[in-house]
């Protein structure tokens, strides 16, 4: 039985080993250790360097900063405490090229009421296909009323 118990202990010991990840080899990394591969091979063309990193943080919170890589993505954002300083209001932008060759630019604004982003890429609302017709009108407007009339009993 014990000979049993050394074998069960060998065969666990030797399962946790086998599944350790493999030591680099000398000089090596985490791209090129067969043990650890990433995702996606390591590419010098895959990595850019920074142009431009700039920030400057101001008073009470503010602060803005202006970032833009070798390959034309920029990123810009200004931030300040509101008035009521419960929140901050930032404004700001970002772009990169596309696949294609087109410039994709967006421009945001994020406050109280959302982050609420322009851009050409974004999709815009259909128009309505048709006229409302005055029943429905009708029936919002009698559902108004009746949400004001419960609101001033509810007061």
């Amino acid at each position: 039985m014990s000979n049993m118990k050394a074998l069960l202990v060998f065969s666990v010991t030797l399962t946790a080993v086998m599944g350790l990840p493999k030591p680099f080899p000398s000089g090596g990394s985490a791209s090129n250790s067969p043990a650890i591969a990433p995702q996606f091979p390591y590419n010098p063309l895959n990595y850019v360097r920074t142009k431009t990193d700039e920030r400057v943080d101001g008073e009470r919170g503010a602060y803005t900063f202006d970032i833009e890589t070798e390959n034309g993505i920029s990123m810009s954002e200004a931030g300040q405490s509101d008035d009521s300083a419960e929140s901050i209001v930032k404004a700001g932008s970002y772009s990169f090229t596309l696949p294609d060759g087109n410039l994709f630019e967006l421009k945001y604004v994020a406050d109280k009421n959302g982050f609420q982003p322009e851009s050409s890429y974004l999709p815009v609302p259909v128009a309505f296909p048709h006229p409302i017709p005055q029943f429905v009108l009708d029936q919002i407007e009698k559902a108004a009323r009746e949400d004001a009339e419960a609101a001033r009993a509810n007061a």
